[in-house]
């Protein structure tokens, strides 16, 4: 019923929805608001004071199919560099910027006879888009990307070590610098190079996922030797990533 005290909609016909908004009021999943490696389960939603000038109450969902640039004109081939990785975390998608727009799509919701002639609650199609300096990149679907079972089986959260600090050893990693190497499938495993950047690494995994890779979240805490040894699905890290799967895995 949320703040509304008389609609009681079923929350399975909800499960699309990423944000909630009624009068001054924003519900926001936690997930779409944090770094994909941090743990929501003590706050999964959050409120926030505004609004997004509309009247009722409006249900935020997700486009049916997020669009990605493709970035195949030959004037964008210069950003494919894969170069291989030299052991060096930096941020090199400082220009990411995340937008909220919304397109004409939406549908009432159900809330049986009111005697009102207003729309009392509804879906709304809302835009996530994200942006490189300026640059259009892709829309995003985070919370369905973020429970796909097929891959949340494929993430990894690593513990800290007190190792002293390690170059990647034995596997070739090349580093992932803008978005046109992470959208064109590299050749090899790829680091997408965005250490402390929450909203480049949450778009990093939404995208990467979209596009059918898996993904290994590392902690900067914990060395490469460390990380290499660790399982994932009944493999180390390092066989995962020194496999056949062409361009099928990116770390974060």
């Amino acid at each position: 019923m949320m703040e509304t005290g008389s609609y009681n909609l079923r929350p399975g016909d909800l499960k699309n929805v990423f944000a909630l908004c009624t009068a001054d009021s924003l519900f926001i999943s936690s997930a779409i608001l944090e770094d994909p490696a941090t743990n929501t389960s003590n706050a999964p939603i959050q409120k926030l004071t505004g609004n997004i000038g509309r009247a009722g109450v409006a249900f935020l969902v997700p486009p049916m199919e997020p669009e990605i640039k493709s970035y195949d004109t030959i004037d964008e081939w210069y950003c494919l560099d894969h170069k291989e990785f030299d052991g060096i975390v930096d941020d090199c998608f400082q220009g990411t910027s995340l937008h909220l727009s919304f397109s004409e799509a939406s549908q009432p919701l159900n809330v049986q006879f009111s005697g009102n002639r207003d729309v009392e609650a509804y879906f709304i199609e809302a835009l996530v888009s994200v942006y490189d300096r300026g640059t259009w990149v892709a829309e995003l679907d985070i919370l369905g990307a973020l429970r796909h079972q097929k891959i949340l089986r494929e993430y990894l959260h690593s513990n800290p070590c007190q190792c002293s600090p390690a170059q990647p050893l034995g596997t070739r990693i090349i580093s992932i610098d803008n978005y046109a190497e992470m959208v064109v499938p590299p050749k090899a495993p790829g680091i997408v190079r965005a250490k402390g950047n929450w909203q480049a690494r949450l778009v990093a995994a939404t995208i990467c996922i979209a596009k059918g890779y898996r993904v290994i979240l590392k902690s900067e805490k914990t060395c490469w030797n460390c990380f290499y040894k660790l399982s994932m699905n009944g493999r180390s890290v390092q066989a995962v990533l020194g496999g056949t799967e062409q361009g099928a895995v990116m770390v974060l």
